[in-house]
This record gives structure tokens, C-alpha cells and sequence, in this order.
């Protein structure tokens, strides 16, 4: 686990490792995933952004089920694992993380269904972490 002022994430390697896994499970039992991209700056103050970065992951958190997980894919750059959740109901979680994010912080959200591990290299790819 890292912890970004005070909000418990999976590091980049462990949260990779469980998006692949999940695309892999995915495959096997034709059942997708709903994977959130949250991308996170400070609008004013960049020394602010690990603060209200922790603010913001820490009530995601706190909001999220069991089985989802939240993890840093690179600085300022976090996923959010939804196993077994069509697109529709992880709008609820997308909706929620555009409520929570406090006021300095920018916020820009991505939401992608994963059924293949095509469409995880894809998405990766999208933020050079391919």
C-alpha cells in the first residue's frame, strides 16, 4: 500500500498487476469490468495537490465496496477497479468522484468497460503506461 497524505492506495506496480488479472477474468468468464481513470491537478498551488489528492482518494475510498480497487498508475494518476460492474453502475462512482473532489483541485474522470486484455493495453496506452 502507498499512502498519499493519509489516503491508502495500491502502488503502480500492484494496481496494474490487479487491472490484468481482472482483464484475464474477464476473458475467462466473459464477464467485464468498469475501470475509472482519475487524473488530478492542483489548479492553484502544485505543493496543495498531495493534499487535496489525499482528500479526495480518502472519501472515494470510504464510499467504494469491498471488492473495487483504488490504486496509482503514476503521479497524479489513479484507477479505480470495479469487478463485475457494467458501465451504468460504475456512472454512480464517476458521478460521486466529480461531487468529492474539493475546490482547487482539477479533476478529469474516464470511465472504459474492460472484457479483454486488448482493451486494458489500449487504455494504458492512452497514458503512456503501456
Amino acid at each position: 500500500m502507498l499512502f498519499i497524505s493519509g489516503a491508502s492506495v495500491y502502488r503502480p506496480s500492484v494496481m496494474r498487476e490487479m487491472l490484468h488479472f481482472e482483464a484475464r477474468r474477464s476473458r475467462r468468464f466473459k464477464s467485464a469490468y468498469s475501470l475509472l481513470i482519475v487524473q488530478s491537478r492542483s489548479q492553484d498551488d502544485p505543493d496543495q495537490s498531495d493534499d487535496l489528492e489525499g482528500q479526495m482518494l480518502r472519501a472515494l475510498r470510504d464510499r467504494l465496496r469491498g471488492s473495487d480497487a483504488l490504486g496509482q498508475l503514476a503521479d497524479h494518476l489513479f484507477a479505480v477497479c470495479m469487478p463485475q460492474t457494467p458501465l451504468k453502475g460504475a456512472q454512480n462512482v464517476l458521478n460521486l468522484t466529480r461531487q468529492i473532489a474539493p475546490p482547487g483541485l482539477a479533476v478529469e474522470t474516464s470511465l472504459v468497460e474492460i472484457g479483454e486484455p486488448e482493451h486494458l493495453q489500449k487504455v494504458l496506452a492512452t497514458y503512456r503506461l503501456g
